[in-house]
């Protein structure tokens, strides 16, 4: 595979610097610059022709236990992002709406009072808000054991094979890209392009791990395309798959925290902030399903 030498030092700079700035604090922004830029080297790291070098085998296990670890943080903190997003607009309608944006009738079935239907909506809310919060917590929680995990990995006696392991790809991977030139970087671009032209397209009723893994083939494509060039076409053609990892991502949380509030909070004290909770994440696996075939039927013309 035909590399830009400058992309591969600056990601691999960029890397080496986040696990030394996250090991002394995981915030938000680092861990999830370390989770991306982690997945950029596996990647570039595993495009074919794969080539091997001393100590390639042990570095690719090293990132991805790095990666897992750091997804663990990651995915917490965009639950959290989410449920605050929903917690703004947690009002009665907005928690008991339908997908219609009616009111829940299965709530107020056999109701004929509007009075005292208005008070059911007020209590429901009421249990929906207090839900949010105690899921909040406890996302919270096991971000910071989650954090605490993660930044002992960065601080411990394998990071530094980790980051000889760093200079080594380095060196392996811009010697490859010396030989680049600007013929076998564009049959590369080409070898890319045809490949999301042969994935099978998801169709309405994908379950939900493959849905999340035509997701992750997307990525690696898209990851590929930037360590290429910086041509027109290929911006486009990166910029259409980032489309893709964005809405499905954006699914893929919501699913994530639906999840977990089925998992870490009572059944029926939870009130109506599960059923919102599945509605959002519906809604959200739909419009993921129609960016990918929108992607799709323009694919052809971005060469």
């Amino acid at each position: 595979m035909s590399l830009d030498a400058d992309h591969v030092r600056q990601l691999i700079g960029r890397l080496s610097g986040l696990i030394e700035q996250t090991g002394q604090a995981a915030e938000v922004e680092r861990v999830h610059h370390l989770r991306t830029h982690t997945r950029r080297l596996e990647a570039l790291l595993q495009a074919p022709p794969a080539t091997s070098f001393k100590g390639k085998r042990k570095l690719l296990k090293r990132l991805k236990r790095l990666r897992r670890r750091a997804g663990k943080v990651r995915d917490l903190d965009v639950q959290m992002e989410a449920l605050a997003s929903l917690s703004r607009g947690a009002t009665a309608p907005n928690l008991l709406a339908a997908p219609d944006g009616r009111c829940d009738r299965a709530s107020l079935a056999g109701k004929g009072s509007t009075l005292y239907s208005a008070r059911l909506r007020v209590a429901a809310s009421r249990s929906a808000a207090s839900a949010c919060q105690d899921l909040q917590r406890l996302l919270q929680q096991d971000r910071e054991r989650q954090a605490g995990k993660l930044r002992r990995r960065l601080r411990g006696a394998k990071s530094g094979k980790l980051q000889k392991g760093l200079q080594a790809a380095e060196k392996h991977l811009c010697a490859a890209g010396s030989h680049r030139n600007q013929s076998t970087s564009r049959q590369a671009v080409v070898t890319v392009h045809r490949r999301f032209t042969r994935m099978k397209p998801p169709a309405a009723t994908v379950p939900d791990a493959q849905l999340h893994a035509w997701r992750i083939q997307c990525k690696h494509l898209r990851y590929r395309l930037e360590a290429l060039g910086d041509d027109a076409g290929t911006r486009r053609m990166i910029a259409e798959l980032k489309r893709i990892q964005d809405a499905v991502g954006t699914w893929h949380d919501w699913l994530t925290l639906t999840q977990s509030a089925e998992t870490l909070l009572p059944a029926k004290p939870n009130g109506a902030l599960l059923p919102a909770l599945q509605r959002a994440t519906a809604r959200r696996r739909l419009q993921a399903l129609r960016v990918i075939a929108s992607v799709r039927r323009q694919w052809g013309s971005l060469r």
